[in-house]
């Protein structure tokens, strides 16, 4: 699929870094995107304009982290309470770990936000700033505690594994429809499909 261009937005120098880059990052790897190239991205006049508002590429990996957590927590917490008085099931609990993501969209439509999250989990070298993040987003805490309940045969070790395994397999199936640039029910669809997928093997005997 062509690269799309990144739709000018009025708005400060470091958001318009911000913006280019989880888009970069989604579209590119986090490894293969230089610095320059996204103050490029972001009609930055000054090659070093990343350094200055960032530091360096983790300053700016935890940046598009701290943009987009509050709205995935609040999204997150507003599901998880509405869920509440039915009881949770593993479905409706990766539902409301994943559609908060899902929701959040770039300028051109797209879920750069997820395609980002995709990068870091699979690269190995930037995997650790999720987990530096983790802190914001407290609700992953009281899903992950929930999923245990649910699942009380396995251990903890083989649950955490089953959990990556989940997070691997949403972010995909999310990049993946994304990328066929589907519409919004063929999406839904997707998602949902992926959503039964992923609580089928996290419960699987």
């Amino acid at each position: 699929m062509a690269r799309l261009p990144l739709k000018k937005k009025s708005g400060s120098a470091a958001d318009d870094i911000i913006r280019a880059a989880e888009r970069l990052f989604g579209e590119e790897g986090v490894s293969s995107i230089s610095l320059r190239h996204i103050a490029t991205a972001a009609s930055q006049v000054n090659n070093f304009a990343v350094q200055y508002h960032f530091g360096d590429k983790d300053g700016l990996i935890r940046a598009i982290f701290e943009r987009r957590l509050p709205f995935v927590e609040n999204r997150r917490r507003r599901m998880l309470e509405e869920a509440r008085p039915a009881g949770f099931d593993l479905e409706k609990l990766i539902e409301a770990t994943f559609r908060p993501i899902i929701e959040e969209v770039d300028e051109n439509g797209r879920r750069s936000y997820a395609r980002f999250l995709a990068q870091i989990v699979n690269d190995k070298r930037s995997a650790h700033h999720w987990t530096e993040v983790r802190s914001l987003v407290p609700s992953v805490a009281e899903i992950t505690q929930e999923q245990a309940r649910l699942c009380p045969a396995l251990s903890k070790e083989k649950l955490v594994f089953r959990l990556q395994l989940v997070n691997i397999l949403m972010l995909q199936a999310i990049y993946l429809a994304d990328e066929d640039g589907c519409d919004a029910r063929a999406f839904e669809a997707k998602f949902m499909d992926a959503v039964r997928m992923a609580a089928a093997a996290l419960g699987a005997p």
